[in-house]
């Protein structure tokens, strides 16, 4: 008996897993409410256990094509005088622990990767998902494009990969305490030739402040990310 599994969100997240999914030989469905894709997001860090299971489903080996390999990361200055608190070195020290080098990404670029793995049919775009019921064993998803149209998808399993707003959460999870700690994190984009020298070496660097803290770090050739 073969399984389905929905999808609903076609971030990272749920890209991610559809390409796992169906590497498992799973059948695997994405909806998305975008109509399209577009270059959304700042730099992410991809670890050295994301590139493990990526080296799996034969992906790893593109990382290099987009992404920057990390040289050191967690590198602490204080924001008084820039002075080096503590770093740990990256490189191949990382493959030698832990089996992958750890890469910094923009989003988009890793996004696109995980789309290119998947047969045009899997995903589905300009779905929002507005409702879910289980009949008997099924899972039945109910869509609503921009247009009005309504789609109805069953499936055995659905995962929920739509956000912080996620409609399958509020549906199937029970309540719970969460609430919004008050505390934001900016992020942006800065064209490298824009970027001071110190902040083009493949390193991820935090200067610490007095509660405050910005992260930079090199997430292409010619980006630079915060």
């Amino acid at each position: 008996m073969t399984v389905r599994v929905a999808i609903v969100g076609g971030g990272l997240g749920g890209l991610a897993a559809a390409v796992f999914l169906r590497n498992a030989d799973i059948d695997v469905t994405v909806h998305e409410q975008a109509s399209e894709l577009s270059d959304v997001g700042a730099g992410i860090i991809v670890p050295p256990n994301m590139v493990r299971p990526l080296r799996r489903v034969g992906l790893a080996e593109k990382l290099p094509g987009f992404a920057v390999r990390l040289e050191s990361a967690w590198e602490f200055r204080r924001w008084q005088d820039g002075a080096v608190l503590f770093v740990q070195p990256m490189g191949e020290e990382c493959e030698r622990l832990y089996g992958g080098h750890c890469y910094v990404a923009h989003r988009a670029d890793l996004r696109a990767m995980f789309r290119e793995a998947l047969p045009e049919h899997v995903l589905r775009l300009d779905q929002r998902c507005v409702g879910v019921t289980q009949v008997r064993d099924e899972i039945e998803l109910s869509f609503v494009s921009r247009s009005g149209q309504q789609t109805r998808v069953t499936a055995d399993v659905v995962v929920g990969a739509d956000g912080i707003h996620s409609l399958l959460r509020e549906t199937i999870a029970p309540p719970t305490d969460a609430r919004f700690s008050g505390l934001c994190a900016f992020r942006c984009l800065v064209p490298a030739e824009k970027a001071p020298e110190m902040a083009l070496r493949p390193v991820q660097t935090l200067w610490i402040g007095p509660g405050r803290h910005v992260v930079h770090y090199r997430s292409a050739a010619d980006v630079w990310s915060t």
